[in-house]
């Protein structure tokens, strides 16, 4: 198993959605930011056919980031 880095994706990104590598990899970067910026506020986001990101307590008391795979995900990768 590799690691797909945020380059690489930004060049997928570019091809499939006809944006320039650098739009593909601004508009990544900005989707990053507004998750964070979401989950920080304690709001939970939720992206079709991929998942759902929630704000989760720990059993230490500090706070997680919970993920939860769409069934579209789970099949894709399941096959």
């Amino acid at each position: 198993m590799s690691i797909v880095t945020a380059e690489q994706m930004a060049s997928h990104v570019a091809f499939c959605a006809r944006l320039s590598p650098v739009q593909a990899k601004s508009a990544i970067e900005a989707v990053g930011s507004v998750i964070l910026q979401h989950l920080a506020q304690g709001h939970t986001v939720a992206i079709d056919g991929f998942g759902l990101f929630e704000v989760a307590l720990k059993d230490d008391g500090t706070k997680g980031v919970r993920f939860r795979q769409a069934k579209k995900m789970r099949e894709a990768i399941n096959g």
